[in-house]
């Protein structure tokens, strides 16, 4: 066990915040921000990065939805 923990102790620790509003959303990773952090996010977690695109794409279809509905009638 002592082995395993030794080998272990090298690897750095990641941290990662998204944070999610209902317009908008703040992604932190590896103390970046912005696109970088994207591909931070990316490449250290692809399933909360698959979620918060398909987040983003419902909330895209929601509001273009709202703004037909909006100017249409």
């Amino acid at each position: 066990m002592d082995v395993l923990l030794d080998e272990d102790s090298g690897t750095e620790t990641v941290r990662s915040s998204v944070e999610i509003f209902f317009f908008g959303v703040r992604v932190r990773s590896d103390g970046k921000t912005g696109f970088a952090a994207l591909r931070a996010l990316r490449r250290e977690h692809p399933v909360l990065f698959h979620c918060l695109y398909t987040y983003l794409s419902a909330m895209s279809l929601f509001l273009a939805l709202v703004v037909a509905v909006t100017v249409g009638g």
